[in-house]
């Protein structure tokens, strides 16, 4: 579905290299930074999350990958599913 708002982004119109970091710069910047300005993340708790924010890198990485091997420069065969 297309919504025709300026600041929507179509899902098929996003890498996901793209939405890794879309995820990532949310998670930092709307849970994790209150959470440490205000104190209530132990140090053990935010080495946990950036354990996580690897991990969520990676599958980024294969994802764009994977996605690298249908794409061909061409518009995935699946955008409009």
């Amino acid at each position: 579905m297309y919504l025709k708002h300026p600041n929507h982004v179509q899902i098929q119109d996003i890498s996901c290299s793209k939405a890794g970091e879309a995820v990532m710069n949310f998670i930092e910047k709307k849970l994790i930074q209150p959470l440490i300005i205000n104190g209530l993340m132990t140090d053990e708790e935010i080495e946990e999350l950036a354990d996580l924010g690897g991990a969520i890198k990676i599958i980024a990485k294969k994802a764009q990958a994977y996605e690298n091997l249908f794409d061909n420069g061409e518009q995935s065969p699946y955008s409009y599913n």
